[in-house]
């Protein structure tokens, strides 16, 4: 039986942009309302030059833990 691990996603021209000027502000989690795929859906968010808030990646994990946000943090 094969079993859903994470998945990790992120737009390499954003990456490249907030990672020499700008830190990221949050680190969020939501839990999946889906009854057929259940998990967490990470997400990472950066600010613009102009003070938006930009997503910078997100992921899918099977558990909110503290690996699985340290995955996401440390992947790039």
């Amino acid at each position: 039986m094969i079993v859903f691990f994470r998945a990790f996603i992120a737009l390499g021209f954003v990456v490249n942009i907030l990672r020499d000027c700008f830190s990221m502000n949050s680190l969020d989690g939501t839990q999946s309302k889906n009854n057929k795929y259940r998990g967490v859906i990470l997400t990472l968010i950066g600010r613009d030059g102009n003070g938006n808030n930009i997503t910078v990646a997100f992921a899918v994990v099977h558990s909110e833990n503290m690996q699985c946000f340290l995955a996401l943090c440390c992947r790039w």
